[in-house]
């Protein structure tokens, strides 16, 4: 109706303003370089980590099983924390490590914050010092991340990297769990504690571990009435533990859950 109100020479204009805008965006498009896009891929770590059960804080450190039927993995067991870029210049081969379970002698430092790091030992130091590493990322580590493989990209560029804080760098959070033994409490009334330790910890997805049989899955009818928020049928399991004085699974029975992972 627009068109039809135009005078002829105003449409001969309009029709001629269409046409070369036309032909404008059909150069553009044929003469714009192709732009191959490299799309980053979401990694399976990104994925787990979203699902809270994957999360440290998802289990209260105030939370203790019963000892006749958990045993702590560890004489301490803990979260390591990568130092600051600032902290990381030093070139020493220290982190730091939130307490989550820790001998009788030292539940006051269960929830805080200590620096963890090597004994003062000649023999221990020289291995430190043999691992030691700069860390400079190279175009195929960089597309290998893109893919969304895992690559300890907060060390990228960090000079002297040992070996504690390869292991807390290593994955894109603060989420490394390590059971420690032989470990010592130096300057334990200072702000900050520091834990020295003779031995490699040892990576750990808990605090504590228990034996087990399972009897049975928990169904959905059953769960309903334990857990409200209840989702899949196989999260949940009816267990009997085994009991060291008959050395049968003829123990205390209780339901636990094995969460299943969402793989994408």
């Amino acid at each position: 109706m627009i068109f039809r109100g135009l005078s002829q020479k105003a449409r001969l204009l309009f029709t001629r303003f269409l046409l070369l805008a036309f032909i404008a965006v059909i150069a553009v498009w044929q003469l714009s370089p192709a732009q191959p896009q490299l799309v980053q891929q979401e990694s399976n770590y990104a994925i787990h980590i979203r699902q809270k059960f994957n999360q440290s804080s998802f289990y209260p450190l105030t939370q203790i099983p019963s000892t006749n039927l958990y045993k702590p993995i560890g004489d301490w067991v803990g979260r390591l924390i990568l130092p600051t870029k600032q902290q990381l210049q030093d070139g020493l081969d220290w982190v730091w490590m939130e307490v989550q379970y820790a001998p009788p002698t030292a539940q006051h430092l269960v929830g805080n914050i200590v620096r963890l790091e090597w004994k003062k030992n000649q023999d221990l130091l020289a291995f430190a010092k043999v691992v030691t590493r700069d860390i400079n990322f190279t175009s195929e580590v960089i597309k290998s991340q893109k893919q969304g493989n895992i690559h300890p990209f907060r060390l990228n560029g960090v000079r002297q990297v040992g070996f504690l804080r390869s292991l807390a760098g290593a994955n894109p959070d603060d989420n490394v769990i390590v059971a420690l033994d032989s470990t010592a409490i130096i300057d334990a009334t200072k702000e900050k504690s520091i834990l020295q330790i003779e031995r490699e910890p040892v990576l750990a997805s808990g605090r504590f571990y228990g034996l087990v049989k399972i009897v049975k899955p928990i169904k959905s009818s059953e769960k309903s009435i334990l857990f409200s928020n209840a989702k899949q049928d196989s999260d949940y399991f009816l267990v009997q533990h085994y009991n060291a004085n008959s050395n049968k699974f003829d123990g205390l029975q209780e339901t636990i859950r094995i969460p299943q992972q969402v793989h994408r």
